[in-house]
């Protein structure tokens, strides 16, 4: 798990890591934690059917909100021993994320949209002005 956290630190093409059913506890998800601090290209991940406890996801959450950039959109962690309330906090974490993400993305092309609006709308009066000053010095 060591390796696979530090692969995730660098990582620029994986976007899905099923980790389900590895028999991975806490010590593999401290880990794999390492690489999610500063990972921005993961959209996927399973931790399914393993042996992580409340401790590991606790960890987990907290590395998570750390990461400004974050890209996950999924994270599944059902049949481990995580107690009925931390479960709900990850589900809880990982829906309100997801719709950062969606706020973010609409965000950002409004303003890409705003951008080449006023872009067109500056060349459309350059032109304006243009014709205006031939207008007036044909005259």
């Amino acid at each position: 798990m060591r390796v696979l956290g530090q692969a995730l630190l660098t990582n620029t093409n994986l976007t899905e890591l099923d980790l389900q059913s590895n028999v991975i506890r806490d010590d593999g998800a401290e880990q794999l934690s390492v690489g999610m601090v500063e990972n921005h290209t993961l959209k996927k991940l399973s931790l399914e059917d393993n042996f992580l406890t409340d401790v590991a996801a606790k960890m987990l959450l907290m590395i998570l909100e750390r990461n400004d950039d974050l890209q996950l959109r999924e994270m599944k962690v059902r049949n481990n021993l995580l107690t009925e309330v931390i479960l709900q906090q990850v589900e809880l974490y990982m829906r309100t994320h997801v719709n950062e993400l969606k706020a973010r993305k609409k965000r950002e092309k409004e303003k890409r949209q705003q951008s080449h609006s006023s872009t067109s709308l500056q060349g459309s009066k350059e032109r304006m002005s243009v014709s205006a000053a031939l207008t007036t010095g044909t005259r």
